[in-house]
Order: C-alpha cells, then structure tokens, then sequence
C-alpha cells in the first residue's frame, strides 16, 4: 500500500496546486477508496476524480504518475531470497498481472525484480482477467510447460487460483497483505505464512 500513498501525496499536491482541492481531504478520500474496493480495483482514479469533482480527463495524469515507476516499492521479506533460489535452480518463472496494463508496469519497475522472470503476462493486454484459465494457459502452451510440474503463486482466494487449477497447475497461497483474511478455497493446494516456504514445496 506504500506504492499508493507516494501516488496520492504527489497528486495532491497537484491537484490542489490545479483545482484548489485541500491536500488532506484528496488523500482521505484516496485512501478511503482503496481501502473499500482494493489494489486491484480498475476505476480507482475515475472514482477519486469524481467524487471530487475532477474533471475526468485527469485520468490520464493520475495514471502516468502511478506508472513513473519513481517511487520505490519493497517488497515483503525473503522475496529477493526466493527468487535467487529458483533462479539458481533454472526453473522458468513467469508472472501474470491484472490491472491496467501502464499501472502494473509501473509497479513492476518500481519492485526491480524483472529481471528474474522469463516471461510477464498483462491480462489487460489478453483482455481475459484472472480468475479466466486464458492467462494460464496462454504461458502454459506458449512455453511448452507440464502444469503437474508447475505451481501458480498467488494471494487473493477470489481470483488467483480458479483459473491456475483449471489448467492442472498446482497452487500456492502467501498468506500477506490486504487479502489474508479471505477464506480458502477449493483450488488452494497449499497456504504458507512464510513465502521462503516456497523452496521447500516445489
């Protein structure tokens, strides 16, 4: 959510330079928004302008800022640890992102870790969001990958691992962030508290 918050305060900052909006009340309305509809809602920015009375055309500048890639993003502990493992183990890594296609970028850049992958697939860009199977299967066909030997990564029970199970991959929940008081599903084979946990299941 830190990601976030750096986004909210330079925009304020704008906004009220531009349209006089008090700072304090565009990042309490900022914030309250994501707080109800979650990182991966879409229209996030739409609805923070119109609940201000932006005119919606900022849009487009909310959405550069968030995908400058200039505020930093750590992520959580033992991540850079996993990675470094599998990497050294040769196995192909892939990640697949929901979201607008610029704002997942972004964000991506920001965590540095692109490095580490053989493939990123944007759903935004396959216009087949998950929970759909065609991000899966999409890597799975075009790497020519056995899913029985494979393992999808996720955190969010609503939308991470329906599609995974459907095309026979096994899966893997990280019990963090703002998702971690979901219920578990039928398609979650394994929760784990400590992403480091990763190594000792795959």
């Amino acid at each position: 959510r830190d990601y976030f918050y750096q986004v909210f305060l330079e925009l304020s900052e704008y906004f009220y330079k531009k349209y006089q909006i008090p700072e304090n009340e565009f990042i309490k309305t900022s914030v309250d928004i994501l707080n109800k509809r979650k990182s991966r809602y879409p229209k996030l920015f739409n609805e923070i302008l119109e609940l201000l009375n932006i005119p919606e055309n900022e849009v487009k500048f909310c959405v550069d800022v968030f995908s400058s890639g200039k505020f930093p993003i750590v992520p959580f502990d033992g991540v850079y640890d996993v990675l470094d493992c599998l990497k050294n183990k040769n196995y192909f890594l892939g990640i697949i992102t929901d979201g607008d296609y610029m704002r997942q970028r972004g964000k991506l850049k920001s965590l540095e870790i692109e490095h580490y992958f053989d493939t990123v697939v944007y759903t935004d860009i396959l216009q087949s969001p998950k929970p759909s199977p065609t991000p899966y299967q999409y890597i799975i066909s075009k790497f020519s990958i056995n899913p029985k030997l494979s393992y999808y990564v996720g955190d969010d029970p609503d939308v991470d691992f329906k599609g995974a199970k459907s095309v026979g991959l096994n899966t893997i929940r990280v019990l963090y962030g703002e998702f971690i008081n979901k219920k578990k599903n039928k398609y979650i084979d394994y929760e784990i508290k400590d992403i480091k946990e990763i190594i000792n299941i795959t």
